[in-house]
């Protein structure tokens, strides 16, 4: 059994408010250009709501996993608060973008929400875990 993985600190990342900011400007810019007054008024307004609920929704997360004997099990927890036992799922596994499927959420790990040796570790055991077929 491979020794574990140090606990990952997973900050708020600052491409993804970029990248979604990108998307909100690029279809406001549209909606400006092509669209009547209300339409563009209203895109830009419940675009900029979205935009910060998502950003409200950004926390920082830790992710660790603990061996006992020959089984590995992950924990999660906010900073501050209690390791909770979690079996996180692989959605994308990729050298720029992680997703893992935690409970009912989907977490994204950007390239700067963690140092890339971090990242590279987590991106090696989830996929030495993964089934034969999806790799």
């Amino acid at each position: 059994m491979p020794k574990p993985l140090p606990t990952l600190s997973i900050a708020p990342s600052r491409l993804a408010l970029t990248a979604h900011l990108g998307v909100w400007a690029s279809v406001s810019g549209l909606a400006v250009s092509l669209g009547s007054a209300w339409l563009a008024g209203s895109i830009m307004v419940s675009g900029g709501l979205l935009m910060g609920l998502w950003g409200r929704g950004q926390r920082r997360w830790e992710l660790r996993e603990r061996v006992e004997g020959r089984h590995a099990t992950w924990q999660w927890r906010r900073p501050g608060e209690s390791w909770q036992v979690v079996h996180p799922a692989p959605v994308r596994v990729g050298a720029w973008l992680t997703g893992l499927r935690i409970g009912h959420r989907t977490l994204w790990l950007w390239p700067d929400s963690a140092s890339a040796t971090s990242r590279r570790l987590l991106r090696v055991r989830l996929l030495a875990s993964m089934p034969q077929a999806r790799r």
